[in-house]
Parts: C-alpha cells; structure tokens; sequence
C-alpha cells in the first residue's frame, strides 16, 4: 500500500513537472525514517518536500503533531550525518488515511509546513535541545491541502501539547 501510494504520488507528479527528482538527495533521506514515502525537489519554491506517510492517526489534532515530531526526527538524523541540503526551504508534508465521501478508506496529503532550511540547520537536535511542538514555531508558511487541515490546526492548537507551539498557532490563527 506505502509503495503504491509513492509511485502514484511520483507519477502525477512527473507528469506534471511539478517535482524535480535527484536521485542523490532522495537516497540520502528516504532511508532516515520508516514513514517517508517521497523526497522531492520543488523547484519553483526552491523546496525539498518530505511527504511522510502516517497509517494510524489517533485526533485530528496528532496529525499536526506527527507532522513535527516526524520532521525533529528526521532533522536530527540529516545534521548528525551531515546531508547537505540543496534547497532553500525544506517542506514536511504529510499524508494519512481518511475516509471519503462515500465512506472509501484513502491515503490524502493533508498539511504541508515550510521551513527555512537555514533555520532548521541551526537547531539544536540533541535529546535536551527542542521539542516537536518548538520546531513548529519557527517554520515560514503552512499549506492546508484540504479540509482536515483545518481541523487539525484547531485541535493541535487547543490541546495541551499544542500550547509550545504558540507562535504557530497565533500565526495560523487559531
């Protein structure tokens, strides 16, 4: 199901330039964390995407969360094996099964969140030094990818875990 999913997503994708792939840069980061499922360069934001894929959301709200602590994570490992990023910003994107309309089980990208790729090398990684919620504050622009994002904001936003992350939800409004 990952598989297919990433090919699916590589293959609209490529069909409609929107991504660039580098080969290198992907090896590099794929491997870092078992809910990667694409790495691609966007080139008109000069990003590197992350799109992560998570099977079991338990709130709305952990879908923010697990956006975060899925990029510390996978931020920790590129610094501590010293990937050079090529890119600007670096963008965390991630999926998760929802049901649609019709009541069908689907993998859909739901939030995106953009950070400086200077700002995120800057960070202090180590166990003591930040939390996923911290990460969330110093990132550069959120995109909503459809409507659970909104959703999810809140409910992040309002929950307990969510108060660390105060300048992000002030700025998302919520």
């Amino acid at each position: 199901m990952k598989l297919t999913l990433a090919l699916l997503v590589l293959a609209i994708c490529s069909a409609t330039n929107v991504f660039a792939n580098n080969s290198k840069i992907s090896d590099s980061i794929a491997p870092l964390h078992r809910d990667i499922i694409g790495v691609y360069e966007v080139e008109k934001d000069d990003a590197l995407e992350i799109v992560i894929l998570k099977n079991r959301i338990l709130s709305a709200g952990s879908v923010v969360f697990s956006l975060a602590e899925n990029g510390l994570s996978i931020m920790r490992e590129v610094k501590k094996i010293r990937i050079e990023i090529p890119r600007k910003r670096i963008r965390f994107t991630i999926a998760a099964p929802v049901i649609d309309e019709y009541g069908n089980k689907k993998s859909r990208r739901i939030l995106a969140v953009t950070f400086m790729t200077s700002d995120l090398m800057k960070v202090n990684y180590s166990t003591n030094g930040i939390l996923p919620g911290q990460l969330l504050n110093i990132y550069e622009k959120a995109w909503r990818l459809n409507s659970l994002a909104d959703t999810s904001i809140i409910d992040y936003c309002r929950e307990e875990v969510g108060k660390i992350s105060r300048d992000f939800c002030l700025a998302e409004k919520f």
